[in-house]
């Protein structure tokens, strides 16, 4: 969705409802914007904006006010959300959320717990910014293309889509294939894009008082591409692994690439997630009827003002 896709819906004279209920998605923040790389970083001075507009012109909850139903009655309710776990949202993020006073919910995975420390989708991305060579995936050729996506030679299938289907052992033979072949891992010019909270990191970024801290999987499988026995595995060793590290409960879930299913909801549920969250849904019967959280993921691509209009929409 680009920022004319955008203007070309009526808008003349609109104004945005003074009341609406919203949680956002964030995911990496960076010193300059790099939009080239993919679409889930926006510059620290651009979340300033955001922030400063949020504190002015909204009552941003906190994750148990927003669960609680604790919203305001003359103004817009915003639950902001950060996924993924980078490194980024304790030394770019926290500064400015604590600038503004602002309470924010982590969804955070557990890689290291696993000993990796590099998400495959941010593999594949800096792979194809920096290095652009075919991959060869179990025999399968992906050769980049104009929109620097790799896609399959024989099928046409884009290889993030293809790994989102795939089971575990495709993703481990990604990374064996291009841990071979890359360099930014010690290029600290990179990290920022990559890095992801230590056990360190993730304990400083718990202890601040506008954090909550929340689950995005133990390697963000795509969890209900995968069997139920190895998806609740991954919910129940992940939230184990977090509330021995953080010393707090941890009831809260956002699920990797929003995707779930009736059967994960319910052992997630078992688990104790109280609070389950989707990605890009915004019907209220959605939400009703699985009990999942509706959320709007951030557009870096579109002018602050189409933003604000995406605030209230609730879409775009």
């Amino acid at each position: 969705m680009n920022d004319l896709s955008v203007m070309l819906r009526p808008q003349l004279n609109r104004k945005p409802p003074p009341v609406y209920q919203r949680i956002l998605v964030y995911h990496g923040v960076d010193r300059k914007g790099e939009k080239k790389l993919n679409g889930r970083f926006i510059s620290q001075k651009e979340l300033e904006l955001h922030f400063r507009w949020l504190a002015e012109h909204c009552f941003v909850a906190s994750l148990e006010e927003y669960c609680q139903g604790r919203f305001a009655k003359d103004r817009p309710t915003v639950l902001i959300t950060f996924d993924d776990g980078y490194l980024n949202n304790l030394e770019l993020m926290l500064p400015v959320a604590q600038k503004y006073n602002l309470p924010v919910t982590v969804f955070v995975t557990t890689l290291y717990r696993t000993g990796q420390s590099l998400q495959w989708a941010d593999l594949i991305d800096l792979t194809a910014f920096l290095d652009g060579q075919d991959i060869d995936l179990q025999g399968q050729i992906f050769k980049l293309n104009r929109k620097r996506q790799y896609r399959s030679t024989s099928t046409g299938q884009e290889l993030k889509a293809f790994c989102k289907r795939s089971e575990t052992s495709v993703i481990q033979a990604l990374y064996e294939t291009l841990s071979k072949r890359t360099t930014f891992q010690t290029d600290a010019q990179w990290d920022v894009y990559w890095k992801q909270l230590s056990p360190k990191g993730l304990q400083q970024l718990g202890m601040s008082p506008l954090v909550t801290i929340g689950n995005h999987g133990d390697t963000h499988a795509i969890l209900n591409k995968i069997p139920i026995e190895e998806a609740s595995q991954e919910l129940k060793v992940s939230k184990i692994y977090l509330e021995n590290l953080l010393q707090q409960p941890i009831t809260a879930i956002a699920y990797p690439n929003g995707n779930y299913s009736p059967m994960l909801i319910q052992a997630a549920r078992q688990l104790g997630y109280h609070h389950q969250f989707g990605a890009d849904i915004v019907s209220s019967t959605v939400e009703q009827k699985w009990g999942i959280y509706p959320r709007l993921t951030i557009n870096p691509y579109i002018s602050w003002y189409n933003q604000r209009l995406a605030f209230a929409d609730g879409g775009y």
